[in-house]
Parts: C-alpha cells; sequence; structure tokens
C-alpha cells in the first residue's frame, strides 16, 4: 500500500493529511494519531469505503475506491459494524454466513460447529462466547474479536480495524492484537489498526506510523 499527497478536505476544512504513507504486505501496521473524524476517514480511505480528495493511493496495485473496497474488510467502526446488543451471537454467525452464501445452497441450523468455523481462526484458544449469548452481554474483547472474525470471514488479504482502545483493559488489549497478529500469520493478511497510544506490554511485533495532526486536530 502506498499514499503520496494523500488528503482530505471537506465542507468544513481538512479533515486529514496530505500524508505520505508505505505500507508492506503482511503484519501489523499501527497508525498512531488523535482519536476523531480524521483518523476514522483515514482508514476509511485506506480500505476502499471513502474517495480522498487529493493525492493518490495505490492498493496492490489498484488505485480505484472500487478495487480497494474489494480487497479489504473493516472492524470495529463505530455506527458501521456495531453489533445490534439485543441479538444473540447465534442470530448474528447465521445472519453471516447467510450473507456469504450463494443463495441456491442449504445452510442448515447454525450450532457449535458453525461457531468454531466463523470464530474459531480469530479466537484461538480463546474461549469462544455461547450461541445463545446477547451480544450486549459480551465483554469489550469479546465484542471487538466477533466484528473482527465478521469481517475476516470475507477473505479479503486487507484487514483495517478502527480504534483498538475501545477494549480499554491494557492486558484485554494485548489479547486483541496478538489475534491479530496471529491472523496476519496464518492467513497472509495485512491487518492495518488505530490507536492513540503506544501498545501495551504483551503486544506482537507490529510497525508504528504516527499520523500527523491538522490543524484543526482532527487527523
Amino acid at each position: 500500500m502506498h499514499a503520496r499527497g494523500l488528503g482530505m478536505v471537506g465542507d468544513h476544512g481538512r479533515v486529514f493529511g496530505p500524508l505520505d504513507l508505505d505500507i508492506d504486505r503482511g503484519g501489523i501496521t499501527v497508525l498512531r494519531g488523535h482519536p476523531g473524524n480524521g483518523r476514522t476517514c483515514l482508514l476509511l480511505t485506506l480500505a476502499g469505503r471513502m474517495a480522498p480528495t487529493e493525492g493518490r493511493l495505490e492498493v496492490l496495485g489498484h488505485t480505484g475506491s472500487r478495487e480497494i473496497f474489494t480487497r479489504s474488510a473493516i472492524a470495529g467502526f463505530s455506527g458501521i459494524d456495531e453489533l445490534d446488543p439485543a441479538v444473540t451471537v447465534r442470530t448474528v454467525v447465521a445472519e453471516q454466513r447467510a450473507w456469504m452464501s450463494p443463495w441456491w445452497r442449504p445452510r442448515g441450523r447454525t450450532g457449535p460447529a458453525q461457531l468454531e468455523e466463523l470464530l474459531g481462526p480469530v479466537y484461538g484458544d480463546l474461549r469462544l462466547p455461547g450461541l445463545r449469548t446477547y451480544v450486549g452481554d459480551l465483554t469489550e474483547l469479546d465484542r471487538l474479536l466477533l466484528r473482527i472474525a465478521l469481517a475476516r470471514y470475507e477473505g479479503t488479504p486487507i484487514l483495517v480495524v478502527d480504534d483498538i482502545e475501545q477494549v480499554r483493559v491494557p492486558a484485554e488489549r494485548a489479547r486483541a492484537l496478538q489475534r491479530l497478529a496471529e491472523i496476519a500469520d496464518a492467513d497472509q493478511r495485512t491487518v492495518i489498526l488505530s490507536s492513540v497510544d503506544s501498545l501495551p506490554a504483551g503486544s506482537p511485533e507490529h510497525h508504528m506510523v504516527t499520523v500527523p495532526a491538522t490543524k484543526e486536530g482532527l487527523a
């Protein structure tokens, strides 16, 4: 992934950039910067969900937002991939399987095997949440890992995760990061995530990129 002069200017001024950015394929890259619309918009631009107003972005040899979109999955974005707290884990898994399966293929019942298929690669040796557990009753770690599992199931080579600090306990955040590192290694996937501070003790190897703030302080 290569960006040159990448930026976005909205109706109320500069949102982020301009900035140059190089992210190697594979592993974890952390974009460190102030929380807010600018940082989130930068991540969404890198994932092809938003189009920059200036500069150039190339992802896996592609420069168009549509092509970048199909090669990236996102998780952890407020208001975008949030899960309804009033539904069960079984419902979330069943809906994702239905979404990703051809219309003509019978899907059958969603049980422990299907839970393991979707969540197992992300959870690793961590205990899976129960099928009857409501999303609103999950821990912060489980909620984020569930959203990551849904994104991973799309099979894209790039996974973009916003606000790793939504898992507020540092030890739990380190577990989430370890799981992301395992995903990156096992799937040969590039993981890009955002953080305000340095990662907690026990975090896996990663590449840290500091995103400069704009004059408006949004990026």
